[in-house]
């Protein structure tokens, strides 16, 4: 996918126009492949366990317990809305591309 979309702006570079929000949500989304998702949720269990955030119970399984879940907070660097709300801030921003002609 990224070498078609790198045919497409050299060809077109002229007339595309990207944001800066737009860049990093495709940075994101050729980011987000199983291996990349795979090894950062097989890291934060481990992190989570060493912080003491978490546990795991008897079969293995990553438990949060009601009080070690108050020392959580989800901070989102591209101000994406991830309750569905928009929070007076970012929301899941669409790709939209503009000619500049």
């Amino acid at each position: 996918m990224r070498s078609l979309w790198r045919k497409l702006q050299r060809g077109n570079a002229k007339h595309l126009e990207i944001s800066q929000e737009q860049a990093i949500e495709l940075c994101r989304q050729f980011w987000t492949t199983h291996l990349n998702l795979s090894t950062w949720f097989d890291e934060l269990e481990k992190h989570c366990i060493d912080l003491g955030f978490a546990t795991h119970n008897d079969k293995g399984e990553l438990v949060f317990t009601k009080e070690q879940k108050h020392k959580i907070v989800n901070m989102d660097e591209a101000k994406l809305s991830l309750d569905g709300s928009d929070g007076g801030v970012g929301k899941d921003h669409h790709f939209l591309y503009q000619s500049r002609v």
